[in-house]
């Protein structure tokens, strides 16, 4: 009879060895090998480890990747393991991948835009109030007080943004925070659910087809909230154009999120279209600009109804924002440099990275003129709407 296995003595040799393959297959399989391409830090296993334990994420190539997971061929190297977990998605964030400026750029944009928000939104308005009900009972106060927040301001840099709106506010002018807030919403919707999108695409199919349309639904919030503080400031004493324009946006708005959301139009092979798709979403606004800058506006040249445009509604950086957006769409859609040399921009300088770039870049564009929009009226109106010209 063969000798049998003592407990404590070990095990047979075969056993061991097999045991080790299946072991080492699982790994590779799930993406986890300690090949130090990336390590990312994660907690103790158990409070008895004085140190981190580390698990590294290997990056796979183009060849390894599960078909639903395969977008831009040029993009060679610089993957993700399929995650199947949302835990193991998000900590790969801090980690370097091909994903990774896709992540930073809006998680970035996000954050920057909410802190704005709330500087814009929640602040002035407590400040307005505080003023306010001061200015019921002790009026020298107040105005001592005011002086010492405007010069406070001023040294932080903040006056030029903050006080105007304070004003507005105090003043009763909720619809000049809504409009800005149609903006300020949209940016954070757009940028975090895109930051969102980018770390959990490598969970599952499921998971990366539902970030995916949240991404172009952020991407419509965005176009949609950037123009209606244009168009609300453009067309402010011709009310029946702003409402046509609002809601001719808001329709087309619409139309791209029912797109965006049906499975035939999310395949590779659609990208071009849904690019152009977006693109004519972007540059809709061309039409109530050219409408006003041509018909609406006073000038006897169109140099002086440029002018008169551009103070209203900060034109230069509008078109600035436009331009952007469409170039940037144009890199997406012709997935260039990539294309010209394939995986030499895997981790760097993708046309969606690029893009992302864009993004942000033509948010806050938009933003300068919005903000130059706004203190042209107040300036103007000292409360925007007081006075219109008579038609």
């Amino acid at each position: 009879m063969p000798p049998k296995h003592k407990p404590g003595h070990g095990r047979p040799k075969k056993t061991a060895m097999r045991d080790d393959r299946e072991k080492e297959r699982e790994k590779n399989e799930a993406g986890l090998v300690d090949n130090g391409l990336v390590d990312l830090a994660l907690p103790p296993m158990t409070p008895r480890k004085s140190r981190q334990k580390r698990v590294a994420y290997a990056l796979l190539s183009w060849d390894d990747l599960p078909a639903w997971r395969r977008d831009n061929v040029y993009v060679q190297t610089g993957y993700r393991p399929t995650s199947h977990s949302y835990i193991a998605s998000f900590a790969s964030v801090a980690a370097i991948h091909n994903e990774s400026v896709n992540i930073w750029t809006h998680l970035g944009g996000a954050i920057v835009a909410t802190l704005l928000g709330l500087t814009l939104y929640v602040e002035s308005s407590e400040i307005a109030a505080y003023w306010a009900s001061l200015n019921e009972t002790l009026p020298a106060v107040t105005a001592w007080l005011a002086s010492v927040t405007t010069t406070a301001l001023a040294a932080t840099g903040l006056d030029d943004l903050v006080l105007p709106l304070a004003t507005s506010t105090a003043a009763g002018d909720p619809s000049a925070t809504l409009v800005l807030s149609c903006f300020a919403g949209g940016a954070v919707a757009c940028l975090g659910m895109s930051a969102t999108y980018h770390a959990l695409s490598n969970h599952s199919p499921a998971v990366a087809r539902w970030g995916n349309k949240l991404d172009y639904t952020g991407i419509v919030f965005l176009i949609v909230g950037s123009y209606v503080p244009t168009l609300y400031y453009g067309f402010f004493c011709h009310r029946w154009w702003m409402t046509l324009y609002l809601y001719s946006i808001g329709v087309l708005g619409t139309a791209c999120l029912v797109v965006s959301w049906l499975e035939h139009f999310r395949t590779p092979a659609w990208r071009p279209y849904r690019a152009l798709l977006f693109v004519a979403l972007g540059v809709s606004g061309v039409v109530p600009i050219a409408h006003s800058l041509f018909w609406l506006e006073s000038g006897a040249t169109l140099g002086a109804r440029y002018a008169s445009l551009n103070a209203k509604i900060g034109l230069g950086w509008v078109l600035l924002q436009g331009a952007l957006y469409v170039f940037g769409a144009f890199l997406y859609a012709a997935r260039w440099p990539e294309r010209q040399w394939p995986g030499q921009f895997d981790i760097w300088g993708s046309s969606h990275q690029i893009f992302h770039v864009f993004v942000v870049a033509a948010a806050a564009a938009h933003l300068r003129g919005v903000l130059q929009a706004y203190m042209h009226h107040h300036q103007q109106y000292h409360v925007l709407g007081a006075t219109c010209p008579a038609s």
